[in-house]
């Protein structure tokens, strides 16, 4: 079994507003791995950035 994940955060304590987004998904060996944990996270983190 493969696990895949993502973790985004904002290291600068003085950013206005921060993000902490950390996801992890099991089995994803056949699937992209990592990638598609990003893939998953993408929307979210696209809307965040874009306000």
């Amino acid at each position: 079994m493969e696990i895949g994940r993502f973790a985004v955060f904002t290291a600068d304590k003085n950013v206005e507003t921060s993000i902490l987004m950390i996801s992890m998904v099991e089995n994803v060996k056949d699937i992209g791995g990592s990638g598609y944990v990003v893939s998953k996270d993408q929307a979210v983190l696209e809307q965040y950035f874009s306000e």
